[in-house]
């Protein structure tokens, strides 16, 4: 961004109609500001990542994507729980824009259950099955996620939901439930770091003679995604 430009980015609100002023003027289309804000990214640089991730989102005011990305960053750089709800509104907000966006859902659950909020939680991973017509839910918990339920057994997105319930049966120390619905998970992405990886902490926490296996599953955690730290 130019100097004048990132101050003004830095220091004005989301909705502020010079902000979006600003941006329309731009002599850039998205994919610069998209591009320039993946190298700041991957480099740390997460404010001034977020400065031009800020200009996608007003110039692309309809794109859920634009509006997920911002609020991951906000979510990530967030060091107060009044910063924290700022990133919950923007979640809210993709809602709002776009119902059937799936990430939407699935990111305002984690911000949810990392709160211990686990009724919310629950609520926007059960609409977030609804989007992808994943049916029975409900049943297949109250049974102690034992049965089947009905699901097109494909959906490229699937995986995604199974996860957030794995990763929320997890925290509330539900073992059988997060065996069922991280097998679920792999089964319908074989090569998900974050699978492995919470497959690895139920083989160490809930089947404590499975050693030989949690280590199994953090390596094949790392090896698919080796920013994935926590698995070593």
């Amino acid at each position: 961004l130019t100097p004048g430009l990132s101050k003004k980015v830095s220091n004005i609100s989301l909705n502020d109609e010079k902000l979006k002023k600003l941006a329309l003027e731009s002599p850039y289309g998205r994919i610069f500001y998209d591009s320039r804000a993946d190298e700041l990214l991957s480099e740390g640089e997460s404010v001034r990542g977020l400065e031009y991730l800020q200009v996608v989102r007003l110039l692309e005011p309809k794109d859920p994507e634009a509006l997920v990305r911002v609020a991951d960053v906000v979510e990530k750089i967030a060091i107060t729980h009044e910063k924290l709800k700022r990133a919950e509104i923007l979640y809210e907000r993709a809602i709002e824009t776009a119902p059937l966006y799936l990430d939407s859902y699935i990111k305002l659950a984690e911000i949810e259950s990392s709160q211990y909020n686990f009724d919310k939680a629950y609520q926007l991973l059960s609409r977030a099955a609804e989007v992808l017509g994943i049916e029975g839910l409900n049943s297949f918990i109250n049974n102690g996620c034992k049965g089947s339920f009905s699901h097109s057994n494909g959906g490229k997105d699937e995986y995604k939901v199974f996860l957030g319930l794995g990763k929320q049966f997890f925290k509330r120390e539900n073992f059988p439930c997060t065996g069922a619905f991280l097998a679920k998970a792999r089964g319908e992405s074989p090569v998900n770091s974050d699978i492995f990886f919470y497959q690895g902490k139920l083989e160490e926490i809930y089947k404590k003679e499975a050693t030989q296996a949690a280590a199994t599953s953090y390596y094949q955690s790392f090896t698919i995604d080796s920013a994935n730290y926590e698995a070593l």
